[in-house]
């Protein structure tokens, strides 16, 4: 548009907001919503005239959503005009006659009708359907409704991408060459996803249990301990016995005639005896080596000791 026109407009909305530029601290205006409003708009006038017509139209709807008013969609349609987003710039300036056209200048009411005219020959109309209700209705990626639709889309002529989205369904879409007034309809069929196939178990390595020290071969130690001990303990008692009753024998330097197999059977059961005490203690101080010592084993055996007449020791099993 030209700067004439601009600044018509321009002049209208600030006045309209409130706002004014400010000579002195105290002259901005005291309602800091318009003063926000009117901050973004005179933003998107500077931009407009720099050519910027992405940035001066983001600064424009900003404006319009903190303080909306009618003459600040004129702006947005020229904005979008100009970025070629024709069915946009159809809808601002629809809007504008509908919420403003008359109160404004007539001149400017009296272009705005004469460019409507002239979009309306550079849009299309497409009717979006789809097979399953919910769906998102795109037109170049951008959501513009949803299905069931109660009118057709307006679109910009064109190459022009329709689609549509829906959460458990595979996307689909069209690219359709439209040009000015046509009218079209679009049927997309959206298939549903498959469930997603269930993973297989998970493979579960199991850690070297550390367990704790095994007691097998300790109380095997110990049993044969027992054992020994008992035999020697055993042995010792009897040789004790037969050595009383040899001492009345055995007087001076030497012992009776007829003594000789009770001496023989005297020294054996010692000898016994001494073996017994030997393994007893060997057996005590390998079991506590063992326990104290011995690494760390996940698995273990068993183990039973048993004791009866004349006999000690331990039974069990080892893996």
């Amino acid at each position: 548009m030209s700067r004439a026109r601009r600044l018509v407009v321009a002049a209208l909305v600030v006045t309209s907001l409130g706002a004014h530029r400010p000579s002195r601290a105290d002259d901005a205006p005291a309602n800091p919503v318009l003063r926000e409003a009117a901050s973004h708009f005179e933003r998107g006038v500077k931009l407009y005239e720099e050519l910027d017509w992405r940035a001066a139209l983001i600064e424009f709807e900003r404006a319009y959503s903190i303080a909306p008013h009618y003459a600040v969609l004129y702006n947005i349609g020229q904005c979008r005009y100009q970025l070629q987003d024709y069915a946009g710039a159809l809808a601002a300036f629809d809007q504008y006659l509908a919420l403003g056209g008359g109160q404004g200048p007539a001149d400017v009411a009296q272009r705005v009708k004469a460019t409507v005219g002239d979009l309306h020959g550079r849009v299309a109309r497409v009717f979006v359907a789809t097979n399953v209700d919910g769906a998102e209705v795109t037109v170049d990626d951008v959501v513009v409704g949803r299905t069931p639709l109660s009118s057709q889309v307006v679109v910009s002529e064109g190459r022009r991408k329709i689609g549509a989205i829906k959460a458990g369904y595979a996307s689909a879409s069209r690219s359709l060459d439209l040009a000015g007034s046509d009218s079209t309809n679009v049927d997309l069929r959206l298939e549903p996803l498959e469930p997603a196939p269930l993973s297989a178990a998970p493979v579960v390595v199991a850690k070297p249990s550390r367990g704790r020290r095994s007691a097998v071969p300790a109380v095997t130690m110990f049993s044969l301990a027992a054992a020994g001990l008992g035999v020697g303990t055993v042995f010792g008692l009897v040789a004790v016995g037969e050595k009383s009753h040899l001492d009345p024998e055995c007087q001076g330097a030497g012992c009776t005639p007829g003594t000789t197999s009770q001496i023989a059977m005297l020294k054996r059961n010692a000898v016994v005896s001494t073996i017994g005490f030997s393994i007893g203690v060997s057996g005590l101080a390998c079991g506590a080596g063992v326990l104290l010592f011995a690494p760390a084993r996940a698995d273990a055996g068993s183990v039973r000791p048993f004791i009866g007449p004349g006999l000690a020791g331990a039974a069990g099993s080892f893996w």
